[in-house]
């Protein structure tokens, strides 16, 4: 007789995220190269992915300490640092003269989209994922995400 199987811990739990974009679009011709040109292209993703929010997602989870949460933040600044690189190499691109801002005028320069986000729960970072898609105008595009199975 067979044993029931044991329930997975909450750290071995998967996650799965199916995406199929349209091959018109500018999401299907990024995920039609990855998938039959680029060398490793889930590896490609899932650094890009959590080059841009691992640091929020484990601020979210309130886990890890700020020294622990501040070395994430640099490694993914690293990991976006190089892809700016490889991307004005490749497209003849030259670095801005600064990228500094005087600290006098920084506030002054503070928009929405600067302002770094306060930590969320998974609820609210979903929300904010899907706030300003007009379902009326991109129907379509909301079509080409699939499922997020948590």
């Amino acid at each position: 007789m067979a044993r029931p199987a044991k329930p997975k811990p909450a750290e071995e739990k998967r996650v799965r995220f199916t995406f199929e974009p349209r091959g018109n679009t500018a999401h299907g011709m990024v995920f039609e190269w990855i998938i039959h040109t680029a060398f490793d292209g889930k590896s490609k993703v899932g650094l890009a992915v959590k080059a841009f929010w691992l640091p929020f997602a484990c601020r979210s989870k309130a886990k890890h300490s700020e020294a622990e949460l501040r070395e994430i933040a640099q490694q993914s600044i690293r990991h976006l640092e190089d892809q700016i690189q490889l991307i004005r190499e490749s497209f003849g691109i030259e670095a801005p003269r600064s990228l500094s801002v005087p600290v006098s005028s920084s506030k002054e320069l503070t928009t929405e989209a600067t302002k770094i986000p306060e930590p969320m729960d998974a609820d609210e970072l979903e929300a904010q994922f899907f706030t300003g898609i007009d379902t009326d105008v991109d129907e379509a595009m909301l079509g080409d995400f699939g499922d997020v199975i948590r």
